[in-house]
């Protein structure tokens, strides 16, 4: 009969646990927050005989709104996604986005590979939650804190505005900060001054920035100079020693955009030392206006093409030039940016006539598609149904105000997160209706476009050469995708792609 031998059972598979953790600046206070909290969770999970210790990923100095820019967050989903994690710890939901489209692709994508989320704050476990309550849950508290937080900013930066303490993140060219008063830049004064007498003196942009380069000053960007950083210069109240504040503002995209009355501005008088008179920067202004009024064509859009083609690498806007072949000229469109330095754009120059040769092309197809096609596509837009909301502004505040209060009495009074969660839910929601009714406008000018559109390819025969006026009635925007395909953007929200036969 063999020997026996009796061998220890078979080891268990122990869960591997990972953690994530973020501060959102660089402050010392907040780096030492990150170093405990590495701490813990690292001690959290060795304490437990059943999981293996993977490690702790994180960021520092990095916002929450988006993953862009948050390495330790993409490589903690990269390794999870490689089977390397079963199971990741976080502090809430706050910490791990505050973007709800983020956070829940995210954590969808991690389910299907049957890896979970706990947010221990929040005590929310992801493996234990249906998806669609785990989707409400998300949307009503990180949005929340998201945008709790960012209304605090706002509101103390008006404040700051409102009282004339704000304070510039960098002056412009011209002025620096010392001691935490902003100051001239006498040096780089003289050369403000110099650009204002030179256009008072006749000059344009063009000659101006000439002069600058003759004379070897760099740029406010340490380059030479190009005829729109003069003009932004000219154009910056700031050198009268007023200041605009809130001349821009980051809108709910996340991007800056300039201030055309979304926003209130705040005027502040004789905030710094001023370089030139507002007397000077009015005359200036004056001086610009009437030129371009007695010579339109050379100061306004003087093409179809003129800032509606882009780059698709770069997202520049193309440029018209002339190259000179064998004594004949062809026009080109080319990205500004590829001129510059080709390492950082290669998209290569296209000819305009190969442009307007696909534009051709296109329009013809839409002719042949337009009642089987384009005439549906105006039944179905006109059939979408736009929710109506009265006295959106007022409905929004109230909103808040109930969400603000149900939050309060969660805080002082702890109260369960099952009775806080479905009022929170209904205010989100009913939040959204009002944000769809705002945005229906989009298609209104869609469903105007798409009637324009149609009515242009009903009147029109084939198209035998290019057409400035059905260009700009129709056509958004192009991006150049390669030097031999490109997109055209519809105003009525329609992308075609075409070769350039011509290239």
């Amino acid at each position: 009969m063999p020997t026996i031998k009796i061998i220890d059972k078979r080891p268990e598979k122990k869960i591997k646990v990972a953690a994530y953790c973020r501060v959102s600046t660089s402050d010392a206070d907040q780096l030492a927050s990150l170093d405990n909290q590495k701490k813990h969770y690292e001690e959290l999970i060795k304490a437990h005989s059943e999981w293996a210790f993977v490690g702790v990923y994180s960021d520092d100095g990095i916002s929450g709104r988006s993953i862009n820019g948050r390495d330790g967050f993409k490589t903690l989903i990269s390794d999870a996604m490689a089977g390397k994690i079963d199971f990741i710890l976080t502090k809430s939901i706050s910490r791990f986005a505050r973007n709800t489209l983020d956070c829940l692709e995210t954590v969808r994508k991690l389910a299907v590979k049957g890896i979970y989320v706990k947010f221990e704050q929040d005590n929310i476990n992801t493996k234990d939650m249906d998806a669609e309550l785990y989707m409400s849950v998300v949307s009503a508290l990180a949005e929340n804190e998201s945008r709790s937080l960012s209304e605090n900013v706002k509101w103390g930066i008006q404040k700051r505005f409102q009282d004339g303490t704000y304070k510039m993140v960098s002056p412009p060219y011209g002025y620096i900060y010392e001691d935490g008063v902003i100051k001239m830049d006498i040096e780089k004064a003289e050369i403000v001054k110099k650009i204002f007498t030179w256009g008072l003196e006749g000059l344009g942009g063009y000659v101006i920035a000439k002069k600058l380069n003759n004379l070897s000053i760099p740029s406010p960007r340490g380059k030479r100079w190009g005829a729109s950083t003069v003009k932004r210069i000219q154009n910056n109240i700031f050198y009268t020693g007023n200041i605009i504040f809130q001349s821009t503002y980051i809108g709910s995209d996340g991007k800056r955009h300039k201030n055309q009355n979304n926003v209130e501005a705040y005027y502040c008088e004789e905030h710094h030392d001023a370089v030139i008179s507002q007397e000077e920067f009015d005359k200036l202004k004056k001086l610009a206006a009437l030129r371009e009024e007695n010579d339109p064509s050379k100061y306004k859009k003087r093409y179809a093409f003129s800032s509606k083609v882009y780059c698709g690498e770069c997202n520049s806007v193309l440029r018209h030039k002339i190259q000179h072949t064998y004594n004949l000229k062809y026009p080109l469109l080319a990205c500004p940016k590829h001129i510059r330095d080709k390492s950082k754009c290669s998209m290569k120059a296209i000819k305009e006539a190969a442009l307007k040769d696909a534009f051709c092309t296109m329009v013809n197809k839409l002719i042949c598609i337009n009642n089987r096609v384009l005439k549906t596509m105006f039944i179905e837009l006109s059939n979408t149904e736009i929710p109506q909301c009265e006295n959106n502004e007022s409905e929004l505040d109230r909103l808040n105000s109930q969400e603000a209060v149900l939050l309060e009495m969660q805080a002082k009074h702890n109260l369960s997160s099952s009775v806080i969660l479905p009022e929170l839910i209904k205010i989100s929601k009913a939040r959204d209706k009002i944000r769809i009714a705002e945005n229906s406008s989009n298609i209104v000018d869609r469903k105007a476009a798409l009637r324009e559109l149609i009515s242009i390819c009903d009147k029109e025969d084939v198209q035998k050469e290019f057409s400035d006026s059905i260009f700009t009635a129709i056509v958004d925007r192009v991006v150049v995708l390669s030097k031999k395909e490109i997109v055209f953007e519809l105003k009525c929200g329609l992308r075609l792609k075409e070769r350039l036969v011509r290239a």
